[in-house]
């Protein structure tokens, strides 16, 4: 299973990464600056998600699967942190 999720980031997140980074590099046409301001989002989105697949390696599959399992609950469980302790919610994305 690790190595088909990692051929498939090599193969398809791997490049996005790098278009995206040379994309966020480029100086923006000031007509672009809100898809600039986009793109930037999303190349960060992309690799926090990379950096919590690697710590996510880390584990043993039995802890994955069991952390897997928990699914909703660990949701729930960050929702619940949430109101002790700040958390930043993103702006829902707006379909259309």
């Amino acid at each position: 299973m690790r190595t088909l999720i990692n051929e498939r980031r090599k193969r398809e997140i791997d490049p996005t990464l790098t278009k995206l980074r040379e994309l966020s590099m480029a100086e923006p046409d000031p007509a672009d600056r809100a898809a600039h301001a986009r793109i930037a989002e999303l190349r960060q989105l992309i690799e926090q998600m990379t950096r919590f697949h690697d710590d996510l390696a880390r584990f043993e599959t039995e802890r994955l699967v069991a952390l897997m399992n928990m699914g909703a609950r660990l949701g729930r469980l960050v929702d619940g942190a949430g109101k002790l302790i700040p958390i930043r919610r993103s702006k829902p994305q707006s379909k259309g």
